[in-house]
């Protein structure tokens, strides 16, 4: 059994004792309670010091208790804490505090995580305190809220002082507090947000290419704030970009593991948005590098430069907080249920802090993660400058600072809805970065097509028909004003019942649709694609006759949202109640729209030629919930209509374009050869600085059976195990199937347990992928198995990664749908999928899933491929000529290891 250390903290201002903290420590330390105190007249909280001598579990438990006598304990470490506390003391012979004095507060690390970081396990440069300074930063009005929903006579002890709890209960006070919670460093919105002129200035004389080089050759290495090495690969890069938007001409870079590419993006972007008044957009794949370029690599940019140039990062509008729906949420903390009060509790305490009302802040643990639409900020629900929040909104805020930015740093999902919307929703510009732009294709099939999921539309349908905050709620508002004299309620009571009424109908028509898709769709986790043939099947036909009587209920629910439309706002409407209404229309059209996916999927309303039409099945708990999928068949000629073809210049760049030697797979599906002419279009190739061949052993075991045998799965297992125990842990393995990862989970576990190594597995007790990085790169034995997104993305240099095995090449599943389609239409072409679509999308995967190990100059280690297919077969030699050069060595698996361990030994 782990070992743990109990810490406590408590609080004279307030006369108690509030935080109880318990955290791993090493298996080899003594199990024992430390106490001690030091008191910081900065805050208002003890803190917990450990003291050099430590006593038994049995002394220093009696002595807690003394104590803490009465008084609430606070736990704040991580979930189910006490419970773990209690077995510990149990089997010590110990008696555990009584139930109703004992109260979870893990949650809250998730709602400050931007005043604290909080970690299941002491950290360097952490301790126990780190949950008391969090406390003690929240104001007075935030302990008024947990005073309200106290559960036990001791969580009353510690908050029940502040507020009355009436006045929580009135709309006017909700707007009041939330807006004394907020806003404390954020001047409002003085006009609403507009497109900056371009003022153009003169270009020096000078070349930008020449100035952008001066700021990365000479000012970036003088300002000797980060480690900086001159690079003639990211020199040249720089180089080619500049000249592309000097020159109004499309750059794709592909640019090897430690080019340095985002400074050699960035440099010549800001330079040129500053001398020439363009606005310049920077967009990214993955939060992670977003992040590192407005925290790191843009201000590194900017000092060299030394010149006022106003950046700034602008998300997806679901991801910013609306003021007027979390004031809702705070509003009915003493109402609400216990399955979301923590999510409310969160919200609450958040506000208290944040400067951007990102979601990203509020790090919502994954049980709460669908609560975050009850106040995310919407189209459909917007009430503009009628909300008592506009000046202040979040969502606005974001807007009007891109839209006075010389250059905005986004998300390539943003980006594509720009796209989606006729560009309404960033602001004007000409220039464009795609950085990590080997997903281009990827994402914009997924964002020109659509997904919805029974369990989805069963979940808007009860969130819409909720007794707290759905129309039954707002029905009973709208009916005490009408009864109160209030006429201005009438119309939108008759309009929410007519409302109500459509989507009785349609939900039963719905459902009606489900069971006889489920009659049609039956494979469990299989996707099943919708043909011309499967329609037009007699099987089928019960099914198309639902679908149709669902279209008659949509007209019903498609007029009732008109007339809403068609209202004029009355100004004697409270305005938290219009909001209501905006809330309850919005959902509404929201799920209109879902049901007109369901149509589009099952009828192919869009048609097969351009679209491909799928429903999955997949078992639940609760039965068997289907999803409903479109996408486009290509993208490359709406990439090349609203991307290529009007923007004067876009730059693409990542570490994986190429494949076979050549970018034309990239340019043929992202629609940049159809460029005309096609000499508007730069290729560059930037290599990589590492020393691939003296640092990488690429190992190639010819003994294992092939991928398709059954026996390949035992041989993956005992092959990790072997391979691991030479690295000592400190390896990646990446699999192509979520099934077959945690198959080899089953099958090694115990035995890496034995050998002292840690095995963490993505997806296993719903811990998150950045945990299970930091946990992996914080571990010396550490082994780390992923599919997917574990492909790329991670970043993590040093003796933490040693290792990396690849279990099969990164091949797409044949039969799904798109896959199928697409290589459908390319044979109908004269060509042959496998090979100018199938195999360079697998190389870039590949080698994607490659550069994972080898993240700086002193990086080494060693890589096992256990897929024959890569030494066996003719398209082998494709995925070994893409990669960067390594030492490869052939043999059986027991060979290679021995290689292996003495290449690891040389570290």
């Amino acid at each position: 059994m782990s070992n743990y250390q109990i810490a406590y903290a408590w609080d004279i201002k307030r006369s108690m004792i509030p935080t109880l903290a318990l955290f791993e420590v090493p298996h080899e330390a003594p199990r024992t309670l430390t106490i001690g105190a030091k008191y910081d007249k900065t805050k208002r909280l003890y803190h917990v010091k450990p003291i050099e001598q430590s006593v038994d579990l049995s002394s220093l438990w009696e002595k807690m208790v003394s104590v803490i006598g009465d008084r609430p304990v606070f736990f704040s470490s991580y979930k189910n804490a006490h419970a773990q506390l209690g077995t510990i003391l149990k089997e010590a012979g110990l008696t555990f505090l009584p139930f109703d004095q004992v109260i979870d507060l893990s949650w809250i690390k998730h709602a400050l995580s931007g005043v604290a970081h909080l970690s299941r396990k002491p950290q360097k440069g952490m301790s126990h305190v780190a949950i008391a300074d969090a406390l003690a930063s929240l104001p007075e009005s935030t302990f008024a809220l947990y005073s309200k929903n106290a559960r036990t006579a001791a969580e009353r002890e510690w908050f029940a002082h502040i507020a009355d709890a009436r006045i929580l209960r009135t709309a006017r006070f909700a707007q009041k507090m939330i807006q004394g919670l907020s806003f404390r460093n954020l001047e409002p919105i003085e006009r609403a947000f507009e497109r900056e002129d371009e003022n153009t200035t003169k270009r020096e004389e000078e070349s930008l290419a020449d100035q952008a080089e001066v700021i990365l050759s000479e000012r970036l290495p003088a300002l000797h704030t980060f480690s900086y090495e001159s690079r003639p690969s990211q020199r040249a890069m720089l180089r080619a970009i500049a000249h592309g938007l000097q020159n109004d001409e499309h750059v794709v870079a592909e640019a090897g593991t430690g080019t340095g590419k985002s400074l050699a993006y960035l440099i010549p972007s800001l330079l040129f948005a500053a001398q020439g008044g363009r606005r310049v957009v920077v967009s990214t794949h993955t939060l992670a590098l977003q992040k590192q370029l407005i925290e790191k690599d843009a201000v590194n940019a900017l000092q060299a430069i030394d010149q006022e140039i106003s950046v700034t990062v602008m998300k997806g509008r679901n991801q910013y907080l609306c003021l007027r729906k979390a004031a809702h949420v705070i509003r009915e903390i003493p109402s609400r249920r216990e399955d979301d009060l923590t999510f409310a509790l969160q919200t609450a305490t958040w506000v208290t802090h944040t400067e951007t009302g990102d979601r990203e802040e509020l790090s919502l643990s994954a049980e709460h993660g669908h609560l975050w639409r009850e106040v995310q900020s919407e189209t459909e629900s917007c009430i503009a400058r009628s909300c008592p929040f506009f000046r202040h909104c979040y969502y606005y805020r974001a807007r009007q600072k891109a839209a006075s930015a010389a250059v905005v740093i986004t998300n390539h999902a943003l980006v594509l809805s720009d796209i989606r919307t006729d560009h309404r929703v960033l602001p004007g510009y000409d220039y464009l970065i795609l950085d990590e732009a080997h997903h281009l294709e990827e994402l914009a099939t997924q964002h020109f097509g659509a997904e919805v999921s029974e369990r989805e539309i069963r979940r808007m349908y009860e969130r819409l028909n909720a007794s707290r905050g759905g129309i039954p709620d707002l029905l009973q508002s709208l009916r005490v004003r009408e009864s109160s004299g209030h006429t201005e309620s009438t119309p939108y009571l008759s309009v929410l019942t007519r409302l109500q009424d459509s989507m009785r109908q349609a939900v039963d028509a719905f459902r009606d649709v489900v069971l006889h898709a489920k009659n049609v769709f039956h494979r469990d986790e299989a996707e099943q694609r919708i043909t011309k043939d499967l329609l037009l099947s007699p099987s089928y036909a019960p099914l198309t006759q639902s679908v149709l009587a669902l279209g008659d209920t949509r007209s019903g629910l498609e007029a009732a949202l008109r007339q809403y439309d068609n209202l004029s706002p009355s100004e004697d409407l409270d305005e938290m109640l219009y909001g209501r209404m905006q809330d309850v229309f919005g959902r509404g059209t929201e799920w209109l729209h879902a049901l007109e996916v369901v149509a589009d999927v099952l009828l192919l309303q869009k048609g097969e030629d351009a679209f491909v039409s799928w429903v999955t099945a997949s078992r639940r708990p609760h039965g068997t919930d289907l999803t409903f999928s479109i996408a486009p068949l290509s993208v490359r000629h709406l990439l090349f209509d609203h991307l290529f073809a009007v923007k004067r210049a876009v730059i693409a760049t990542s570490a994986t374009l190429r494949s076979g030697g050549t970018f034309q797979y990239f340019l043929n599906q992202t629609g940049l050869a159809l460029v005309d002419p096609p000499a508007r279009v730069k290729t560059m190739v930037a290599a990589s600085p590492f020393d691939y061949r003296a640092n990488v052993l690429l190992c190639l075991p010819n003994d294992g059976p092939a991928v398709d045998d059954p026996a390949h799965l035992t041989y993956t297992a005992r092959s990790i195990e072997s391979i691991v125990d030479a690295a000592k842990g400190r390896t990646l393995v990446l699999f192509t199937s979520y099934q077959m990862m945690v198959e080899c989970d089953r099958l090694v576990r115990a035995n890496l347990e034995q050998k002292r190594l840690d095995l963490l597995t993505q997806g296993r007790e719903g811990t998150q992928r950045h945990a299970l990085i930091e946990q992996f790169r914080a571990s010396e034995r550490a082994v780390l198995f992923g599919v997917q997104s574990f492909w790329e993305g991670i970043d993590i240099p040093g003796s933490a990664l040693s290792c990396m095995v690849i279990v099969k090449l990164p091949f797409a599943v044949p039969s799904h749908p798109v896959i199928q389609a697409r290589s459908e239409h390319i044979k109908k072409q004269g060509l042959n999928p496998f090979v100018v679509y199938q195999t360079p999308q697998a190389v870039i995967r590949f080698t994607q899933g490659f550069g994972r190990l080898i993240r700086s100059t002193s990086d080494q280690g060693a890589v096992f491929v256990l897929d024959r297919r890569i030494a066996d077969k003719p398209y082998g030699s494709i995925f070994l000529k893409a990669l960067p050069n390594p030492t490869i060595a052939r043999g059986s698996l027991s060979e290679l290891i021995g290689q292996a361990r003495k290449y690891f030994m040389a570290r």
